[in-house]
């Protein structure tokens, strides 16, 4: 008994090393039997035997031919695989480019996980993918022509089939994709334009459709034909993906492009964007947080957005906000040619902030507040309707000084437009614009005028722009105006009506002329057309009135009354008085006329104007045409210009009853961007007709008084004696023969 014991122990234990050893027999068994049918499989199957029936599959499938050069491969441990090499794609009209070649595709599948029944993704490995894309003259997408259209017949069968099972959550889990050293051609024949994607890799590792975060990182240069551009981008995010709740997710987005090109000027332009973000297809609702944009180092803008209802109508929540930053600075680092402006600090300090709020369907800040240097602007702007493109910008400021983002003052400011015939308008762009704007500002400085409470509204509507009221206070008096510009045709037309009313000049002169020579109350109506889109158009083809007129008008540096001196003088053939002092005024008690524009020509005939010892009358016409202007002044005078001096001899200028009535003529004649002392002078010519008419006056009285004798005056206080009917009718035949 003392013996058998011990061997019973003994037998146990061999049975557990025996039952350990077949264990692991088995589970090498269940490790190499598929690795061992693989090794079988790839010995004694050859892939290749594959290729007809894998070439006929795409081509029954699709309208384009599909060629293998390369050999397929399979690899066995630690994934079950194949390799597919040398790859081309083309569709029928292919000519230059098949639609698509690769120089290598591996895919895999993980080996243990197919004993315990799961299908785990060991990777996709796609080697120099090249897709050439493009679109033709009739606006036909390759891409799109892939796959036949589908007869009626099989379009109803397919969608009458119906398993009526729900697919369950996808549980595939895949250990790597990566698409390495690909690029994709983009043409468009219509537009002329060409962008290529090159040098393209795409990784990502342990991707699961769980919910759990998994790495992205992409790598790709970007070349643009029209405008000529470069970009070398870097993408880097992590993702998740929960399919059953139909979440995605970003995080720790960081996306650096370095731009480069024409725009430019060959400068790189750094632009770095970074964020986090979430889309949940199961309500339609989207949110980005954190979005953050740096352009060239010098633009910094800030972004928070929550989107919901973007299945249909979006609505649109959160933030936008631009640091300060000088736009010189900006264009510098863009490589761009730097504005210069009237003043050194204009545009130097730019920002921006507003809430994301609205209906749905659109997309408004509201509020906005923009500052723009000492200038704060806020209101509300964005898209009203999303379906229609409908923008929406409504803006008050406090003060603004727009002569500040002027260009400087040219030494020579009467420099000819060598491009009179140059588009002013864009009409392409105002037939596909449709918006309604409303500015308006306390302070307004433009040209050198003050303006206060300027309001204006306009709308566009498809190339039809209209101005509904632009008005403002401006020197004690008013301004209104409205216009519209129809440019819906290749030619627009353009109608104005302004006016102004009870502005004072002198003021008004001195701020936008440095010119105090001129005062009074101003008025000024304006109803104009005219059509083309060019200066010389504009001109040519301007119709319509223009009323003027200045109550109580000084003019400082002119006296009217020393011109009709001179002109008097001349013709009596009198020497004008060099020593004689003259005021340095000349008061109008009216002075108004109407301007009536035919294309292009404007006429005046009926220029009037009171002063104290004269009447003022002038017609003419200014040519906007030949940029001239031909203006005639009459200078009637009703009083004596000077009574006799103490010797009782009247000076060469003086006036007498005869010469009352007499339009002694002024003449302004020359080119528009004359200086105006040059235009104006005595008309000489004018003057001839003048002394004529003295002439026959003279005679005529002569005549008379030999006639008729000197006229009898009665003594002091009495009348005189009354014409003998003889005399009358003398005189009456008199005046009928002269």
């Amino acid at each position: 008994m003392l013996f058998l014991a011990p061997n019973k122990e003994l037998l146990l234990s061999l049975r557990m090393k025996s039952l350990i050893k077949w264990l692991l027999i088995g589970v090498l068994l269940v490790v190499l039997v598929p690795v061992l049918i693989g090794l079988v499989a790839s010995i004694v199957i050859d892939p290749n035997e594959f290729k007809p029936q894998l070439i006929e599959v795409v081509e029954k499938n699709t309208r384009g031919s599909l060629t293998i050069d390369g050999e397929l491969n399979w690899s066995v441990f630690p994934s079950i695989g194949v390799e597919l090499n040398q790859v081309t794609y083309a569709l029928p009209e292919d000519k230059d480019k098949p639609f698509a070649s690769l120089d290598g595709v591996q895919l895999g599948v993980k080996l243990l996980p197919l004993l315990r029944l799961a299908v785990e993704a060991d990777g996709l490995t796609i080697n120099g993918l090249n897709l050439n894309m493009y679109t033709n003259s009739q606006g036909v997408n390759n891409w799109e022509q892939i796959f036949p259209e589908a007869k009626a017949d099989e379009k109803s069968a397919a969608e009458d089939t119906d398993s009526g099972v729900t697919a369950g959550p996808l549980a595939v889990d895949i250990a790597r994709i990566a698409i390495v050293d690909s690029a994709v051609t983009l043409r468009n024949d219509q537009e002329g334009s060409n962008y290529l994607l090159e040098d393209f890799n795409f990784e990502s590792t342990d991707i699961s459709a769980d919910g759990d975060e998994f790495p992205l990182d992409i790598s790709f240069n970007v070349t643009l034909s029209d405008p000529a551009l470069t970009s070398q981008s870097t993408i880097k995010t992590r993702l998740s993906a929960d399919i059953a709740k139909q979440l995605f997710t970003f995080s720790d987005l960081n996306a650096d492009f370095l731009l480069a090109g024409a725009p430019f000027n060959d400068k790189k332009v750094s632009l770095n964007v970074s964020s986090t973000g979430q889309y949940n297809g199961a309500n339609s609702s989207a949110k980005l947080e954190q979005l953050k944009l740096a352009l060239a180092g010098v633009l910094n803008a800030d972004m928070q957005v929550d989107a919901s209802g973007l299945s249909g109508k979006p609505s649109f929540a959160g933030k936008l906000s631009v640091a300060e930053f000088d736009l010189n600075k900006l264009m510098s680092a863009l490589g761009m040619e730097a504005t210069e402006y009237a003043s050194d600090s204009a545009m130097s300090r730019i920002s921006f902030n507003g809430t994301l709020s609205g209906p749905a369907n659109s997309f408004m800040l509201n509020p906005v507040n923009v500052t723009l240097d000492s200038t704060t602007m806020t209101g509300r702007m964005g898209v009203k309707n999303l379906d229609t493109s409908e923008y929406v910008f409504v803006l008050r400021g406090d003060k603004i000084n727009i002569d500040d983002y002027s260009a400087p003052a040219e030494e020579d400011a009467n420099v000819p437009d060598d491009q009179p015939n140059a588009a002013l308008l864009p009409l392409a762009a105002l037939r596909d614009l449709l918006f309604s704007a409303e500015f308006g500002f306390k302070e307004l400085i433009a040209g050198g005028l003050n303006i206060t409470d300027l309001d204006m509204n306009a709308n566009g509507n498809k190339g039809l722009i209209k101005l509904n009221k632009l008005s403002a206070k401006l020197y004690e008096g008013t301004m209104n105006m409205t216009a519209t510009v129809d440019a819906r045709k290749d030619m627009p037309t353009t109608s104005i009506t302004a006016k102004l009313a009870n502005v004072q000049l002198k003021p008004l002169m001195t701020d936008f002329a440095e010119m105090d020579t001129i005062s009074g109350v101003a008025r000024f109506d304006a109803k104009l057309t005219t059509k083309g889109n060019s200066t010389a158009a504009f001109q040519s083809n301007l119709n319509g009135p223009i009323t003027f007129g200045i109550d109580n008008a000084i003019l400082t540096n002119l006296n009217a009354d020393k011109l009709a001196c001179q002109a008097i003088a001349t013709a009596r053939q009198k020497p004008f008085p060099a020593d004689k002092e003259w005021p340095a005024t000349t008061t109008f008690q009216k002075l108004g006329g109407t301007f009536n524009f035919v294309n292009g020509v404007g006429r005046n005939d009926d220029l009037a104007a009171s002063l104290d010892n004269m009447r003022v009358t002038g017609n003419g016409v200014i040519d906007l045409n030949a940029e001239t202007v031909d203006y005639q002044v009459a200078l009637n005078i009703s009083g004596d210009l000077e009574e006799p001096g103490e010797d009782g001899e009247k000076s060469a200028c003086a006036i007498n009853e005869k010469y009352r009535g007499i339009g002694w003529p002024l003449r302004c004649k020359g080119s528009l961007s004359a200086d105006p002392g040059d235009l104006c002078g005595i008309d000489t010519k004018g003057l001839t007709k003048v002394a004529g008419q003295l002439l026959k006056a003279e005679a005529k009285s002569k005549l008379a008084e030999k006639l008729f004798g000197k006229k009898k005056e009665g003594a002091e206080g009495e009348e005189a004696e009354e014409e003998s009917p003889e005399d009358q009718l003398k005189k009456k035949l008199f005046e009928k023969l002269f």
